[in-house]
């Protein structure tokens, strides 16, 4: 799966060098990246992880292995530093509770990846989105809301969807 996490965390533009990722940490029923994640790290990629703050808004933070974090309020791990601005993120590795075909998304239900997609959008950036999930996670889904923002690709320990119809 690191191949393929390298392959597909390219942005869409070409690039020569590896970019800035942002990850997360895996919370329990999503595939967890992170041996994918160091592998990443080791061949030259920045990694920043997701804050969640107020109003379901999430930013993402510089962090590397070995560095503290705190967990929030929904127990998960976050990084202590300043968030990083939107559009330096190059790609963003997604966790999922299902997938499907077309690269729609279902999460848990709060909205933080739809929302920070969507600044993306508001300001002309479109970073590579790319889904993690495991193959029973990838199911029919109901067609899409209008703020929800399919992944460039899935991938899942046996497969990878390349959904080029984004954007």
């Amino acid at each position: 799966m690191i191949q393929q996490l390298e392959d597909f965390a390219q942005p869409a533009k070409a690039r020569q060098r590896p970019g800035v990722l942002a990850g997360y940490r895996a919370l329990p029923g999503e595939i967890d990246p992170a041996h994918a994640i160091d592998a990443l790290i080791e061949r030259g990629w920045s990694l920043v992880l997701p804050v969640c703050g107020p109003n379901g808004q999430m930013d993402f933070c510089p962090w590397s292995p070995g560095e503290e974090l705190r967990s929030n309020a929904l127990g998960v791990d976050e990084p202590l530093t300043n968030p990083v601005p939107i559009d330096h993120i190059d790609a963003v590795i997604v966790p999922g509770v299902a997938f499907d075909q077309r690269g729609n998304r279902l999460g848990h239900g709060v909205g933080y990846y739809d929302r920070f997609f969507g600044r993306c959008a508001q300001q002309s950036h479109h970073p590579y989105r790319l889904g993690l999930a495991y193959d029973f996670q990838i199911v029919e889904l109901p067609d899409p809301e209008t703020w929800d923002i399919p992944m460039h690709s899935v991938v899942s320990p046996s497969q990878v969807i390349d959904t080029s119809t984004c954007e």
